[in-house]
């Protein structure tokens, strides 16, 4: 989440699989860690869009799997842009480190 916010498009591509799996609030199925980044690539490059989030739920099994379910705000202000939604991330514990391996958002009015 953080490096999202704070534009880091290294620190992003380190956290997920290569072969994660991102359904965005507009119903668009990504796979594959490339193509979700070729998706949100303005994001990273234009460093406009404001990026908030509130954990609402976490379930972990001790290194193995983790589940979280965040309400998230995307803004761009300047352009008048405002999303709302309900993101489900799944992590996966591997080689030491948390991994986002899938990811949803479920657009809120």
């Amino acid at each position: 989440m953080e490096a999202f916010r704070d534009f880091d498009r290294v620190g992003w591509q380190e956290l997920h699989v290569e072969d994660a799996v991102s359904i965005l609030p507009n119903g668009a199925v990504l796979a594959g860690r490339d193509a979700i980044l070729a998706a949100l690539a303005a994001h990273f490059d234009e460093r406009r869009g404001r990026w908030t989030w509130s954990e609402l739920a976490r379930r972990v099994q001790a290194e193995t799997v983790g589940h979280i379910v965040y309400e998230t705000f995307y803004e761009i202000p300047d352009a008048g842009v405002r999303q709302r939604a309900l993101t489900s991330v799944t992590y996966a514990f591997i080689d030491g480190h948390w991994l986002v391996v899938a990811d949803q958002g479920t657009a809120l009015p």
